[in-house]
């Protein structure tokens, strides 16, 4: 077998050190009616045959071909990528991106982003730009957004309103009791806040289980040791004074834990809030395409050309789309008519000669599909 091009060995090697990696072991002695990945990447080390469906969360790596049945072509949906190092025949793939080094025969490749065949086309159906996962994620992660900040306005009135019974608990004693630490604990004007920037900055990068430790012991050998010297004077000698200043800590420690609780929701909403705007825009834009090393049948080619409207009345998206195609259609053996059909309805013909029909990328320029040479070569 010769070296894969190099695009494909590096989409190849980022899967294979990912981590998450189940193998799954076709037999033609005992075939499978489906396999599921879920949330693992999937290894096919050799041929994927005797399988009607694979499908999954993570990408799949086919190290060989994939050679399905004309009666029942394989399926094959994932949302992240999938790569071949062989060929592909009677396949329907859906996934974000497909890479193929060899030949695809009689396929369908659906993709979101965008598909490279660095053989030869031989018929079938290429669709780019399909959004579908891409406006599920959006839905699902708008609603997220939405609870979090609903539950972030929540815990915020509820810190707010124990800072300051904290503070009127503290004056019903009719004793000056300081329960100030640094710029940590600020009692003044009526409540006892919190701040834990500091605290933050030193535990920065570490997994959330040690950081809520960390918490807890910074309140115990820190907080409660600076308080009891600064209000020593107060207590000495007056039990009932003491039962309730154990109290007003224990109301301080759980101040603690929700000041905590609200800040990481509010980082949460933040970066949930970033991260829907990056698919929201990712959505818009046309940078779509379908890469193949030559063409020698009849192939379709669809390029879905999303729209996503913001609607402030709710926070919510609208989604709409237009399409743009190619037929490709092989004439007296060696050339090829490209009838292109642009987003907006108008309609274009031209015919390639077989030495123009190697090495082209289509993508989507304004409305309209087109061609020009690239860099991908027939992988024989």
């Amino acid at each position: 077998m010769q070296d894969l091009p190099n695009h494909i060995q590096r989409a190849l090697d980022a899967v294979l050190r990912g981590g998450r990696l189940t193998e799954l072991i076709v037999d033609g002695d005992d075939p499978i009616g489906s396999f599921d990945g879920d949330d693992r990447d999937i290894l096919v080390q050799g041929a994927l045959t005797d399988l009607l469906r694979v499908r999954g969360q993570g990408s799949l790596v086919v190290q060989g071909d994939i050679e399905g049945d004309p009666e029942r072509p394989m399926r094959i949906e994932m949302q992240g990528d999938v790569i071949v190092t062989g060929s592909v025949s009677f396949a329907q793939i859906r996934a974000s991106s497909c890479l193929v080094a060899g030949d695809v025969s009689r396929g369908q490749i659906t993709t979101a982003r965008s598909t490279t065949v660095s053989g030869i086309m031989h018929g079938g159906r290429f669709v780019s730009g399909n959004y579908e996962d891409a406006r599920r994620t959006i839905e699902s992660l708008r609603i997220s957004l939405q609870h979090g900040r609903d539950e972030h306005e929540s815990l915020s009135r509820r810190v707010m309103t124990e800072e300051k019974r904290l503070d009127k608990t503290c004056r019903a004693l009719r004793i000056p009791l300081d329960f100030n630490v640094g710029r940590v604990v600020v009692h003044k004007e009526g409540r006892v806040a919190i701040s834990l920037d500091a605290f933050y900055a030193s535990v920065d990068g570490r997994p959330a289980q040690e950081v809520e430790r960390a918490l807890n012991e910074f309140f115990t050998r820190g907080i409660i040791g600076v308080i009891t010297r600064q209000n020593r004077k107060y207590l000495v000698n007056y039990p009932a004074r003491e039962k309730v200043f154990l109290q007003l800590i224990a109301g301080l420690r759980a101040l603690f834990r929700d000041v905590m609780r609200r800040d990481n929701l509010g980082r949460s909403v933040e970066d949930m809030s970033e991260r829907l705007q990056e698919l929201v825009d990712c959505l818009g834009q046309s940078d779509a395409f379908v890469e193949v090393g030559g063409v020698a049948g009849d192939t379709e080619m669809e390029f879905i050309l999303a729209k996503v409207v913001a609607l402030p009345k709710d926070d919510g998206f609208d989604f709409a789309h237009r399409s743009a195609h190619l037929d490709i259609r092989p004439v007296n053996g060696l050339d090829a008519e490209m009838v292109s059909r642009d987003a907006d309805g108008g309609q274009t013909a031209a015919t390639l000669t077989g030495a123009k029909l190697g090495a082209l990328r289509f993508h989507v320029d304004g409305s309209r599909v087109v061609w020009d040479r690239s860099e991908a070569a027939t992988f024989a």
